[in-house]
């Protein structure tokens, strides 16, 4: 339930209309403030520079008003038509998956809600303007509070105009999708690590042994495994006394009527445990990088794979997003990956689960990159350049064995489809250069 909740509230607050909307909520309330302030206060400045601003009665005030109303609902305007420029162009430029970037930029909803915002308060000011003889009534506070917006959304519109300009870069798209996927990984395997793992397929079977009873857990709804509460599960597999099987993980696309989870029991499973067990799934229509951390790896991979596409032909990018991956992929070989089994607080095996590897993230790293740019000698140089910058980090064998795997794969690429052999020389004095690292 708090894991469901937890992604609750973080998609609530991704989502592109709920910051304009809290903030036009605090205005309608600092709207509201201030005329009773205005009703309690009447303020009327005889000299000084607030006589310029505040002079005038009510028509005055509605003018002043109206005016800002207006000029506020435009910008709100211009500043929705650049937005939708900017994905189109972002769209077209990066792929479709990546809009979720351009749609959730604090900044952007902050602008776009500033001036939504501004425009509501000024017609309930408005409204409350009176110049009947028996009630007169013309908030000064509120004006100037108005005109003080209006300076501000002003400067926030300048803001505004030179952030889209710098984020529509690809450097600046890449770099960001880079930093999200490196506090990604932090997160996942700092959480991961506290959990105790072997990989020891052996206690499994044996402890599989001491359970006479096999329950399967069909999935109820298609679509993407976006969050699993382990620790829950973990809980409700301790109080039972159950051995869980996991045959997918966050990311992976559950179809309908498969096999979601396989129950190791000593007697039947009730329906209100299997209820439990389904709860502590999240299944949407899309992927989420709440616990799939080759999400952020596949939106790099799609940039690079546009950018190598013949209609683009833009190389440079590529290679940039070699190098942010090679970031995310140099910290992955300096962790200890968690295993396939998970404990309970009194040292029980109770969960055998489906677990990101090194080596599937350095395939959909490097897989498709290397696939549409086997014919590029610059991509391939790179990405070798790159795989042994990885492999000088690796300390274990195994690691090391993976990425050697990719680094042959490269190479055998190059030899296949590069025509010119100083390219082919290249590539190969790159490649001797694992040789040279492992003697």
């Amino acid at each position: 339930m708090k894991n469901k909740l937890k992604f609750f509230v973080d998609t609530l607050q991704s989502s592109f209309w709920f910051l304009p909307i809290i903030i036009i909520f605090a205005a309608l309330g600092m709207a509201f403030g201030l005329l009773q302030i205005d009703s309690k206060y009447s303020y009327m400045p005889e000299s000084g520079f607030l006589v310029f601003i505040l002079s005038g009665g009510a028509e005055s005030a509605r003018t002043v008003l109206s005016t800002i109303a207006g000029a506020m609902l435009g910008m709100a305007t211009t500043v929705f038509s650049i937005t939708l420029v900017v994905l189109t162009l972002a769209s077209s430029q990066f792929g479709s998956r990546l809009l979720r970037n351009f749609m959730y930029d604090r900044l952007n909803q902050v602008v776009l809600g500033t001036f939504i915002s501004t425009f509501v308060y000024c017609l309930v000011i408005l409204k409350a303007v009176h110049s009947e003889s028996d009630l007169k009534f013309v908030p000064n506070f509120s004006i100037l509070f108005a005109e003080l917006l209006t300076l501000g959304n002003i400067i926030l519109l300048i803001v505004f105009i030179h952030h889209t300009s710098v984020s529509i870069q690809a450097d600046k798209v890449i770099s960001d999708i880079s930093d999200q996927l490196h506090k990604d990984v932090q997160k996942h395997f700092s959480f991961n690590q506290q959990n105790k793992a072997i990989d020891e397929g052996e206690n499994f079977d044996k402890e599989k042994s001491k359970y006479l009873f096999r329950k399967s857990v069909m999935n109820i709804k298609s679509g993407y495994m976006q969050t699993l509460d382990y620790a829950t599960v973990t809980d409700i597999a301790s109080e039972n006394d159950l051995l869980i099987e996991f045959h997918n993980r966050p990311g992976d696309f559950l179809v309908e009527g498969i096999e979601l989870i396989l129950i190791n029991c000593k007697d039947d499973v009730e329906e209100a445990i299997i209820k439990k067990i389904r709860n502590a799934f999240i299944i949407g229509k899309i992927r989420s990088p709440a616990q799939d951390i080759e999400f952020a790896i596949h939106q790099l991979v799609e940039v690079a794979s546009r950018a190598l596409s013949p209609g683009v032909n833009d190389p440079y990018t590529a290679l940039t997003c070699i190098d942010q991956l090679t970031v995310t992929l140099s910290h992955l070989v300096q962790v200890n990956f968690p295993g396939n089994y998970r404990y309970d607080k009194k040292d029980r095996l109770r969960l055998k689960i489906k677990v990101l590897t090194l080596d599937g993230a350095m395939n959909a790293a490097f897989n498709q990159i290397r696939q549409y740019g086997q014919a590029s000698p610059t991509i391939l140089i790179r990405m070798m350049e790159r795989l042994h910058a990885i492999y000088s980090l690796a300390k274990q064998e195994e690691q090391q064995s993976v990425v050697l795997k990719h680094a042959k794969m490269v190479l055998a690429a190059g030899k296949e489809n590069i025509i010119e052999e100083n390219d082919i020389t290249d590539l190969e004095e790159r490649y001797r250069m694992f040789v040279a690292s492992k003697n």
